[in-house]
């Protein structure tokens, strides 16, 4: 009745709807800014996303072309889901779904997304995963959550929840992805769609950073903002300022980097089927600066690595200099010039084999392995390490995390302690900082074996393009950027069930799906 009469008199329900909602965001600006000042931005963000997501929609004229309500579910879900820690969301999920694990899986993405699933089910939709490799990893996946699940005793309705989002929610997201999807351009949708709500979200957090500078660092900064390694290395020491721009992004700057891995390797690759190009070198740019302000060593570590793959993807398939991956690559090193940047990767590399060097050095004193000139030289670097500013706190207790999570392993191979459950049984260490660990020790051998064959799929499938010569860049983008990710999060530690949210399973599910062949 109400939309029939404003199409009467000429006014368009959902410009009108849109135009309500900014009203009202904005109406709550003062409140938000006298009791919550530090999610400010997180809150005003909202306003740019509702108007982003409005152009983005209209301009493409989604819902024309897509007109099934799952195909439009998923649209949606892929620009809502990486905004899903914005102010009123935030607000909301802390007021009414903290009080129980229920609670939290009963979310409204979470809903939107089984209902989809459950829909596709009884419509019987035919899913079009092309590889038995990746149903072996789901059966294992699935299999492993039971077990796990199963066996917590105590701990079962924390492991049947955790374990929903650190399992499931990736391989429903995958599944209903593949049954949905019309086409190419839907993933391609999909996948700006999501970008761009991660760009906002780095947008708001990068306020919070530039915005509350240290004094002393501002006044030596070269230009208006941080450009170079040491300044970003300065602003990441002040805690209190990476815990604002954390609140106004995924709870912590290391959740925000786990995601950052994936996005911009992604962004970068789009910027080479996505149009207009310059919009996506654009918003590639600016991602990539949001997640060098947070400093993360390892996620630049692959981010790096998954450019160089787009690279050498691009030179061997498309005899393409790809000069916008090189200005990115060069950009990055650059900005390591100073010593001290340089300094605190290596530090932070050799902290983290700190163990291994001295297991080799004690074997060279004895003759064992490493000996003559090498087991001198790894007793140098062992001594070199534990020496007074020789090492990196970070690495070290990355490194004994790794040890702590191996010693829960070997007592619990089979079924894990059930997930959820490691902190309180490692309570020295809040994860083990490796995501092959952390789903063996929570969700034993099945689990490890899941995320082992899904690592080496996206990394071999990567390798496999370029040896069959497959001349798709969407697909070829799609696979590196899910083995960006999994390499950050196997080595460094990822989850895909951090607070309850769901970017991340999102995110590599769509990757994954992406890479599948349609016309």
């Amino acid at each position: 009745m109400i939309a029939r009469t404003l199409e009467r008199v000429g006014i368009p329900l959902v410009p009108l709807s849109v135009g309500l909602v900014v009203v009202t965001v904005l109406a709550l600006t003062p409140l938000v800014g006298s009791r919550f000042p530090d999610y400010m931005a997180g809150h005003l963000v909202q306003v740019v996303a509702i108007l982003v997501g409005y152009v983005y929609f209209a301009s493409q004229r989604l819902f024309d072309h897509y007109r099934g309500w799952p195909e439009r579910v998923l649209l949606i879900l892929a620009f809502a889901i990486p905004l899903q820690n914005t102010f009123a969301i935030k607000a909301a999920r802390k007021a009414f779904l903290s009080e129980h694990i229920l609670l939290e899986i009963l979310r409204p993405d979470i809903l939107a997304l089984c209902s989809v699933g459950v829909y596709l089910f009884f419509s019987l939709r035919p899913i079009r995963v092309q590889s038995m490799t990746l149903v072996a990893a789901a059966i294992l996946a699935v299999l492993g959550w039971i077990f796990a699940t199963a066996t917590a005793h105590h701990s079962f309705f924390l492991s049947l929840g955790h374990g929903f989002f650190e399992t499931m929610i990736f391989w429903i997201a995958f599944v209903v992805l593949c049954a949905v999807a019309p086409d190419r351009a839907f993933y391609r949708h999909c996948g700006v769609l999501f970008c761009l709500g991660f760009a906002l979200v780095a947008g708001a957090q990068s306020y919070v950073i530039i915005e509350r500078l240290p004094d002393y660092l501002v006044e030596t900064l070269v230009f208006p903002i941080p450009v170079f390694a040491s300044e970003f290395l300065e602003a990441k020491k002040s805690i209190e300022l990476m815990k604002a721009a954390g609140g106004n992004g995924y709870g912590n700057t290391d959740n925000f980097a786990s995601l950052w891995a994936l996005v911009a390797v992604a962004a970068a690759g789009g910027a080479y089927f996505v149009r207009p190009r310059w919009a996506v070198w654009a918003m590639f740019a600016f991602i990539a600066y949001a997640g060098l302000l947070v400093y993360p060593r390892s996620a630049l570590a692959t981010v790096l690595i998954g450019l160089a793959g787009l690279w050498v993807y691009r030179a061997w398939i498309h005899r393409s200099y790809s000069v916008g991956l090189i200005i990115a690559i060069a950009a990055i090193t650059v900005s390591h010039s100073d010593p001290e940047a340089a300094r605190y990767l290596l530090d932070g590399a050799l902290s983290l084999l700190h163990k291994v060097v001295a297991a080799l050095s004690s074997g060279s004193e004895s003759g064992g392995a490493g000996g003559g000139g090498g087991g001198f030289f790894f007793e140098w670097l062992d001594k070199r390490l534990k020496s007074p500013g020789g090492g990196d706190l970070s690495g070290f207790a990355r490194a004994d995390a790794w040890a702590a999570a191996i010693a829960v392993i070997k007592e619990h191979w089979a079924a894990g302690v059930g997930f959820g459950v490691y902190r309180s049984i490692v309570p020295e260490y809040t994860a083990t900082h490796s995501f092959l660990l952390q789903r063996w020790a929570e969700g034993g051998v099945l689990s490890f074996l899941s995320v082992l064959i899904l690592t080496l799929y996206a990394f071999i499938a990567s390798f496999v393009l370029l040896v069959r010569r497959e001349a798709d860049m969407m697909r070829a983008t799609a696979i590196i950027a899910a083995s960006a990710f999994l390499l950050k999060a196997s080595l460094f530690g990822a989850s895909l069930a951090v607070m309850g949210l769901t970017p991340w399973a999102f995110g590599l599910a769509l990757c994954f799906a992406s890479y599948q062949k349609l016309r």
